[in-house]
């Protein structure tokens, strides 16, 4: 039958580059008719295979000019090559390159991968093919179970799947017992006689004497040889292989499906489940961190505004501005006056008494004990103790009738009754303030307001002032707390200044409380910015940690990258390949992250005594955000594989 020849190398040749280069092909001539059946043999080294590469696409010859079925294939893109791969020719390799985590009818259907058939139709054609070459028992059987011969089968299988018009086979018999292989090539005299072109390449005469042409080769160049048998016969494998030729497959077609390779990514991460685990921990910890630390400070927020509006938005502070050296601007009755003004719980007046003024502080005189110096003392009118939200550990405080009476007794901070060594209430205790003994009444043991107050001495603070005179301290002038309602704090502080002093209002600087709801977010924007850097820095971590594996991987699954090229698979395909690789596991990390968010969002706010709060769109986001960690962390890796070479990957 006339027509093109199906391969046709006009002055061919491949050097490699180096110092100096390397003639690895040196300039052919060769014509292969479709049908024929042609052996190219030589000794190791002779470069029968790199003569395979390149008829079959897999490196460009740097000379020269190779047509394939009339296409010049030089003057093409490096997508039109692997098109040609996919669809028109299959290769059967001496080391079989079959996928060991993928079943006898999975490695055989990657041949339609590339090429976008539907998954249906790619397993159908993958038993039908295993059927052919006597395999169909053994579809779901792993390459590891087969002998060599069956997975010799397998990669024949796989080659003739697609029907492509060219078979090239690299030493099939090469790594196969005496029987194993008289069955492999009696499958392909078979195909043969059905009309498939056949280039065998082998160094072993008896598998050269099949063919029905020999072509030697010595030193990288081409002997001469017999003339081209011409067109071979039309079987009905060309015939078949004429009809389903794809002159110019849709677009639909030449792209991978989305659905593959999400398929390729899942399979390839079940192949290594344990280094995908350690992998994906980086990213799971660095979303966990996010998804808690937004979880929990939105629940301590909740908590920080309660704690707030209790706190913060019921007090407020008046100073004594007057600069009155000799006596407070604090009215005597002033805490009554405060109470007077609507919204107002209690009130108390304090200051520091000049340590000059009280002398040394000592405890009781008890044999072996010395006195010891303590913090200040500190008048305080009877209010002062509600309006701190003061509690006594033991006694009682001192009350209005005391205070007027100016009696001499002492309420104590829990520090100075420590450093006083008075542990006991019922014995009657005293301090000693510059000689003068005070009875001991009460012990505070917390305040939520002014913590400061622990480590001093309280007086009624008309004791103080007949004692040592009504003068304070001028480095601490005296101040009154006021507790209030909710909400009438803003009330109270307007008016406080006037109600203490008519005569007088611009003696005082009243302190109204800030917004809780501007405390809040400031306290929270603070929390959550730390904590996000800490998580942000896990975060990264996790991503350097997928694409070092990722480009490990990439490394090690350098024979399969070698593959999936000489199955039809471009540089774009392998890459997508591994982006999606390393962006499913970051989706399937940020999920597993968002419920171990969540755990410990719940776990906090139950230790806490809290309600835990957690806003959808963060759990939502997590998967999200480990999905573009993952791609990100995969960019360089893949671009890396998609730079591999098919004859340079095959050859690892």
């Amino acid at each position: 039958m006339s027509g093109p020849p199906l391969v046709e190398l006009c002055g061919a040749a491949l050097t490699y580059p180096g110092s100096p280069p390397v003639p690895a092909l040196r300039p052919a001539d060769l014509v292969v008719h479709s049908g024929e059946y042609v052996a190219v043999v030589g000794p190791s080294g002779s470069g029968k295979s790199t003569l395979l590469n390149v008829l079959g696409l897999l490196d460009r010859p740097t000379a020269g000019r190779y047509r394939f079925d009339g296409v010049d294939t030089g003057n093409r893109s490096a997508a039109r090559p692997a098109e040609l791969r996919g669809r028109r020719i299959g290769f059967v390799f001496q080391s079989f390159h079959l996928i060991d985590h993928r079943s006898a009818e999975e490695n055989v259907a990657l041949g339609l991968l590339y090429r976008g058939t539907r998954v249906r139709e790619r397993r159908a054609a993958a038993r039908a093919a295993l059927e052919r070459v006597g395999l169909g028992p053994r579809l779901s059987t792993p390459p590891g179970r087969l002998s060599g011969g069956e997975r010799q089968r397998v990669a024949i299988a796989r080659a003739l799947v697609g029907r492509p018009a060219l078979l090239l086979c690299d030493e099939p018999t090469g790594n196969l017992d005496s029987a194993s292989g008289e069955a492999v090539l009696g499958l392909i005299d078979a195909l043969h006689t059905d009309g498939m072109t056949v280039i065998v390449v082998t160094h072993d005469a008896g598998v050269a004497g099949r063919a029905n042409r020999i072509v030697s080769m010595m030193d990288g160049s081409l002997a001469a040889g017999p003339a081209p048998a011409g067109p071979g016969s039309v079987g009905p494998w060309r015939e078949a292989t004429r009809v389903t030729r794809p002159d110019g497959p849709a677009r639909a077609e030449r792209a991978q499906r989305s659905s593959d390779l999400v398929r390729e990514a899942v399979a390839s991460l079940l192949q290594r489940p344990a280094r995908s685990v350690l992998t994906g921990l980086g990213i799971v910890l660095g979303i966990a961190a996010f998804v808690a630390v937004l979880g929990v400070t939105a629940t301590a927020a909740g908590q920080i505004s309660a704690r707030f509006t209790r706190l913060v938005a019921t007090e407020v502070t008046v100073e004594d501005v007057s600069g009155d050296a000799e006596r407070t601007a604090f009215p005597p009755d002033a805490e009554m006056r405060v109470g007077a003004i609507r919204g107002a719980r209690s009130a108390g007046v304090f200051w520091a008494v000049p340590a000059r003024r009280v002398g040394p502080v000592s405890g009781v005189p008890l044999p072996g004990a010395a006195d010891r110096d303590v913090p200040p003392v500190v008048a305080a009118s009877p209010g002062l103790l509600a309006a701190v939200h003061g509690h006594l550990a033991a006694g009682r405080p001192f009350d209005r009738i005391l205070d007027e009476r100016a009696e001499r007794v002492a309420v104590l901070g829990i520090a100075t009754a420590g450093a006083l060594g008075i542990r006991r209430l019922d014995v009657r205790p005293a301090v000693f303030l510059g000689g003068v003994a005070f009875t001991v009444i009460g012990v505070v043991d917390s305040v939520e307001r002014r913590p400061e107050l622990l480590s001093a001495v309280w007086v009624p603070r008309h004791t103080a002032e007949v004692l040592w005179g009504p003068g304070p301290d001028p480095g601490q002038p005296p101040r009154m707390v006021i507790d209030t309602d909710l909400g009438a704090a803003g009330v109270v502080a307007a008016r406080v200044a006037l109600a203490l002093r008519p005569d007088a209002a611009g003696s005082f600087r009243v302190v109204a409380p800030p917004d809780p709801r501007e405390l809040r977010e400031q306290v929270a924007s603070d929390l959550s910015g730390l904590y996000l850097l800490l998580a942000g820095t896990s975060l990264v971590i996790g991503a350097v940690g997928v694409a070092n594996t990722t480009l490990v991987n990439v490394l090690e699954r350098v024979p399969e990258i070698g593959l999936r090229r000489a199955l039809g698979a471009r540089r774009r395909d392998i890459a997508g390949q591994f982006v999606a690789e390393s962006t499913a596991m970051g989706a399937i990390g940020g999920l597993v992250a968002a419920g171990l968010g969540a755990a410990i969002i719940v776990a906090v706010a139950v230790a806490r005594g809290w309600t835990p709060v957690l806003a959808p769109w963060t759990v939502v986001a997590a998967p999200v955000v480990g999905g573009l960690t993952g791609l990100l962390a995969g960019v360089y890796p893949a671009v890396r594989a998609s730079r591999i070479e098919p004859a340079e990957a095959l050859r690892h």
